[in-house]
């Protein structure tokens, strides 16, 4: 199992440092999970400060895929006192996005992942379509396919995420099963791919199961978090709300694997699952 990096921290120009990186309380870990964990960022830790914004966010899980943010206007503040007394990054709506992995691109297969994220803050969407409002994770288009997790109606479960391929110009959408979430509640997001079946969980309630995610060949490329996919003249619109901890697997989890995962999350955080 592969130990945190302990790599010196990236400092440029007038930039301050604040970076914690502590091993994970033993127990439950989830780099030894059936899925390899591609990204593992969490606020308490790998966290690079320019006048408490955060322009580094480093994945404690391997040396490559952290997120960043070159433009001191675009990232998003830091807080020291997040959900469970935890830190958390704070997106304004407006413009704060950190940029990371290459999802596709970093895929066994493409039709097979999980992506995970601890949010609040949030407001509810317009529709069921996951990509109508607002945006939390998403990799804009590449050989014209794009991809997000993002913010649905209250009927369709809060939270959701699409995949949209230019050829055969397809759109494939999965939602949570969380319609009696009060908007911005503390949220556990898990949304998963399994190589033919999708689906969408929030603090533990899972969404009705879509049944055409095979052979998925999208091109997205390079993930934003904090707007999600296409471009800044496009929908959905930047992320208002929070994050404190952000895992991407390469494959989908088992459900025992997901439901200890939620529990663990929710216990760190102070999450009513």
């Amino acid at each position: 199992m592969p130990a945190t990096r302990s790599n010196p921290r990236r400092q440029s120009g007038a930039q301050d440092t604040h970076s914690l990186r502590d091993v994970p309380r033993i127990g439950f870990d989830p780099r030894g999970l059936s899925a390899d964990l591609l990204v593992w960022t969490r606020a308490d830790m790998g966290i690079t400060l320019n006048s408490g914004n955060v322009s580094g966010w480093d994945n404690v899980s391997t040396a490559s895929n952290d997120w960043a943010q070159a433009t001191a206007s675009d990232q998003p503040p830091y807080s020291q006192i997040g959900l469970g007394g935890r830190p958390e990054l704070q997106f304004d709506g407006t413009s704060d996005t950190m940029t990371g992995i290459n999802l596709y691109g970093s895929l066994t297969a493409k039709d097979e992942w999980t992506a995970v994220i601890l949010t609040r803050g949030w407001s509810f969407g317009v529709s069921g379509n996951p990509w109508a409002t607002e945006g939390l994770f998403g990799a804009p288009s590449g050989g014209g396919s794009y991809y997000n997790i993002g913010i649905t109606s209250q009927g369709s479960g809060c939270f959701g995420y699409h995949v949209y391929e230019a050829s055969p110009d397809e759109m494939r959408i999965a939602t949570s099963g969380a319609t009696s979430l009060a908007e911005g509640a503390p949220a556990i997001v898990v949304c998963v791919s399994s190589g033919s079946n999708g689906f969408v969980r929030v603090n533990g309630l899972v969404g009705a199961v879509a049944t055409d995610m095979a052979a998925l060949e999208a091109q997205a490329t390079t993930v934003n978090i904090g707007k999600g996919t296409r471009d800044s003249s496009k929908v959905p619109s930047y992320y208002d709300g929070t994050m404190s901890e952000i895992l991407t697997f390469d494959g989908s989890l088992r459900t025992a694997e997901i439901e200890e995962l939620e529990a663990w999350m929710a216990d760190r955080y102070g999450v009513e699952l």
